[in-house]
């Protein structure tokens, strides 16, 4: 079964999806959340799709009305689109019945001192894939995605708050780490009497992108408009600039005026990087030979035990950063298959990176592309992509 979309003008963007965030703050909310933490507005229960009563559902998720569960959110297919150059989009696939998969993204504001030339701007990527094996999955991944994104824009406005030089003295890696723990105690606390807490795998993308002040004071929509030097040179296949993944955050000689990449996960749902010139994953499954899972969120997770990996870089050059499920990756697990995928040029001359006249194809054209591919392979799981492309 294939679908066809028509792709939208660079200069409409849509909102994120009205169940999954505050409709008054915008921040966002846990499934279970009945009120908005930061803003303390009533959350309005999703109906049910068994009587089409609108009244909260029980402690396990079943409508108390008629007795039949009552979905979590709108999943079965979403797009969310922050800017013309990123988006995520997720689908229920053809063979499950619900989508446990979970992707949240967000822009942070631009914060500059006084005395500050320059400031930087911070793009979130978190997704999640529950645990098909574990109740209530679709529960671990949404409250993960969501927990870890709000732990990552509170502490960048805290730094703020306390004033100081910039947001660029934040140290990614620690507050991954402490998001990722707050998280698991969030998961682990959707245990009930009759069902032990979830479980969901976890990919989070934290990228800091150093602009001047003036640039600072562009639009959100323009907040990932950012342009790399004309001097700086793609590598070349045989030579990529992404040191080799570790459990410990690479340190960077990079030039501190490129984007940087931190990245935090666990389990097997993957990060890579597409390029023209050179397409490379980034990063390595918790997986053993039996495809089995050996790092995960929730239910019998030991996070001391089995910690989160962590891996940082410099955007290398005009390309895309991609955070996938394995809905899509089972189905073309090479980065070079994905790069020719998501860039087929099906709906537009363009590519990542070019330009004509000045206008660049959305990146919800491609992040579609590859949903639909997997789609079209036998969609036998869940399919999520969060794409933010840079030029």
């Amino acid at each position: 079964m294939s679908r066809t979309f028509s792709v939208p003008t660079v200069n409409s963007p849509s909102p994120t999806p009205p169940d999954s965030c505050c409709h008054n703050c915008r921040r966002l909310l846990l499934p279970q959340d009945r009120f908005c933490e930061g803003c303390g507005t009533a959350v309005p229960p999703l109906p049910c799709p068994t009587c089409g009563t609108v009244t909260p559902s029980d402690e396990d998720g079943f409508c108390n009305h008629c007795g039949f569960r009552v979905p979590t959110s709108s999943a079965d297919y979403q797009e969310q689109i922050l800017s013309p150059r990123f988006v995520a989009v997720s689908d229920r696939g053809l063979c499950r019945t619900q989508n446990q998969d979970a992707v949240a993204i967000a822009l942070s504001p631009s914060f500059a001192t006084e005395h500050s030339t320059s400031t930087t701007k911070h793009s979130l990527l978190t997704l999640c894939d529950g645990v098909g094996s574990s109740p209530r999955a679709e529960l671990a991944a949404q409250t993960a995605s969501v927990i870890v994104t709000n732990a990552i824009l509170e502490a960048i406005a805290q730094a703020h708050t306390a004033k100081q030089p910039s947001t660029s003295n934040l140290n990614p890696k620690q507050i991954l780490n402490e998001a990722l723990n707050q998280a698991q105690q969030e998961v682990m606390a959707l245990s009930s009497p009759t069902a032990p807490a979830p479980s969901t795998t976890i990919i989070s993308a934290w990228i800091e992108h150093p602009v001047t002040r003036l640039e600072a004071s562009s639009s959100v929509a323009e907040a990932i408009n950012i342009h790399l030097p004309e001097t700086h040179h793609l590598p070349s296949r045989a030579s990529p600039v992404c040191p080799t993944q570790t459990n410990q955050v690479t340190s960077d000689s990079s030039p501190s005026h490129l984007p940087q990449i931190t990245l935090a996960w666990l389990g097997d749902s993957r990060a890579y990087w597409l390029s023209p010139c050179s397409s490379y994953q980034l990063t390595q499954d918790h997986s053993n030979a039996q495809q089995q899972l050996t790092h995960w969120l929730g239910s019998d997770a030991d996070l001391a035990l089995a910690p989160p990996q962590f891996h940082s870089c410099s955007i290398p050059g005009p390309g895309a950063l991609l955070l996938c499920s394995d809905g899509l990756w089972n189905y073309a697990p090479a980065a070079e298959q994905l790069q020719a995928i998501a860039f087929s040029q099906a709906d537009s001359g363009l590519k990542v990176g070019s330009a004509t006249d000045g206008i660049e194809e959305p990146a919800i054209a491609p992040a579609r592309r590859l949903v639909e591919f997997a789609r079209a392979q036998g969609g036998k799981d869940n399919i999520t992509v969060a794409l933010l492309l840079f030029s």
